[in-house]
């Protein structure tokens, strides 16, 4: 968290980490294809889509 992040912006966050972690929780695997990919593109894995996000959330 950013330095001088208020208390609603931690519950913010932690919500949206519990909710990532319920929908991961219910994916079969991290080489199972995302639920739903990109029309007309190959569906990504979801290890894919988790470092993809991991990536970003570093930047």
């Amino acid at each position: 968290m950013p330095p001088g992040t208020n208390l609603l912006g931690l519950l913010n966050h932690l919500t949206f980490v519990e909710r990532a972690n319920e929908v991961l929780e219910g994916c079969a695997g991290l080489g199972a294809p995302v639920p739903r990919p990109r029309p007309g593109r190959p569906a990504p894995s979801i290890r894919w889509a988790l470092a993809h996000m991991i990536e970003e959330t570093g930047r």
